[in-house]
């Protein structure tokens, strides 16, 4: 340990046996302390940002699972409810049937856009990690 009569904080002179005895960092010992404490700063900055990033990600992923996924849903029922009211005739079914298929390809399509989005945040989550 590096031992000094006196060590400066505040032009104040700091009791010397707290300093021979290690209770006040002196040269490299509070060199490697502030170092300690600069990564951990890095690490919890670094932490705090993929969070951050995380719910960004999340709100996006919500926004389009609201607008993507009810639309389509939406259509879905009030299809539904031509038919029970209005479908009188094959012809009717098969145009309302048209309008059902085409919804449930969007739902089928945002599904598969969500799976890769769910995919890209995972692999952020991973790499970041490292």
């Amino acid at each position: 340990m590096n031992l000094v009569q006196y060590a400066m904080k505040d032009e104040q002179p700091l009791n010397p046996r707290l300093v021979k005895i290690g209770l006040i960092p002196t040269g490299t010992e509070q060199k490697k302390r502030t170092d300690e404490l600069t990564n951990t700063d890095n690490e919890s900055e670094k932490r705090e940002e993929f969070v951050n990033e995380y719910v960004r990600d999340l709100e996006e992923m919500m926004f389009l699972t609201h607008h993507k996924v009810r639309q389509p849903v939406a259509n879905i029922i009030g299809m539904a409810n031509l038919i029970d009211k209005y479908a009188n005739s094959p012809r009717e079914l098969k145009k309302i049937a048209e309008y059902m298929k085409q919804s449930a390809l969007d739902l089928d399509a945002f599904t598969q856009e969500l799976t890769a989005f769910i995919k890209t945040l995972e692999q952020k989550g991973k790499n970041k990690g490292k």
